[in-house]
């Protein structure tokens, strides 16, 4: 069985409490003979002490393989799986290029830029563009930052 529990507080944290229902229905599944490994999804904050906890209400209720996925699991395979940034990089703000875009990438756009030097040559810098380019460049820090201190 897989359970999701979203949140949309960013510095949530998921206690045991919070799962009370879903205890009843592991156990009940289990009694059906439907449910040996329960994986319990979230993206809030799962303190060791609580996935202790989680893993032993749902062994209880008779779950042969409990596990835990927390917030800091989806960050981490989102940081290490570069397909899976390319999909949602303005939701965990992994919206820096450097880290999207692969050496392909870079190797198309030059050999566009090199194809039509005339359009690129045409190209106006406008106070719309220089504001947006210090927005996107702040907003890439700040999002860094936020990653760092999760």
């Amino acid at each position: 069985m897989l359970q999701c529990k979203h949140t949309k507080r960013a510095d949530a944290t998921l206690a045991p409490s919070e799962l009370e229902d879903e205890f009843d229905k592991a156990g009940a599944l289990v009694k059906r003979g439907v449910c040996g490994t329960y994986v319990l999804l979230t993206n809030a904050r799962v303190t060791g002490t609580s996935e202790e906890e989680i893993r032993r209400r749902l062994s209880a209720c008779g779950v042969a393989h409990p596990l835990v996925l927390d917030g800091q699991w989806l960050s981490d395979m989102i940081a290490t799986h570069r397909m899976l940034r390319m999909f949602v990089p303005r939701v965990y703000g992994l919206g820096d290029l450097s880290q999207i875009l692969d050496e392909r990438a870079y190797a198309q756009t030059s050999v566009l830029m090199a194809s039509a030097p005339e359009q690129v040559a045409t190209f106006v810098v406008t106070g719309a563009y220089r504001k947006a380019s210090t927005v996107l460049a702040q907003g890439a820090g700040h999002h860094r930052h936020c990653l760092h201190s999760a």
